[in-house]
């Protein structure tokens, strides 16, 4: 790839560069990997970035056993890496949108809890 920085040209070179070695490829592996690509550059996904649970606590100005009470209460979705747990900028962007609402849903998040 030509490290060129055009985010528009990305998957159509990502898509290129996976047919191009595609082509070279075994030819069960060609078959397998070709079905993958079927649906085109338009199932190319951006990554998701992920968090540490400090990182994503510092971030919201709140404790890590904060946030942890917050998941317990489904006010907050945590992400399991293998054995780790982590936070999406996604969840983290909702959060910080919504810290008061969040606030205000504790009590009655508690009560449902305790049933």
């Amino acid at each position: 790839m030509n490290g060129n920085t055009d985010t528009g040209a990305q998957p159509v070179q990502l898509y290129r560069e996976i047919r191009r070695l595609l082509n070279a490829a075994d030819p069960d592996l060609r078959r397998l990997l070709s079905s993958a690509l079927q649906a085109g550059t338009d199932s190319i996904a951006p990554p998701v970035q992920l968090y540490r649970l400090d990182e994503g606590a510092r971030r919201l100005s709140i404790s890590r056993s904060h946030l942890y009470r917050l998941e317990a209460e489904g006010l907050i979705k945590f992400t399991r890496v293998g054995a780790s747990v982590r936070i999406s900028e996604a969840e983290l962007q909702r959060v910080e949108r919504g810290k008061a609402a969040i606030e205000r849903q504790r009590p009655a998040a508690r009560m449902a809890a305790a049933g």
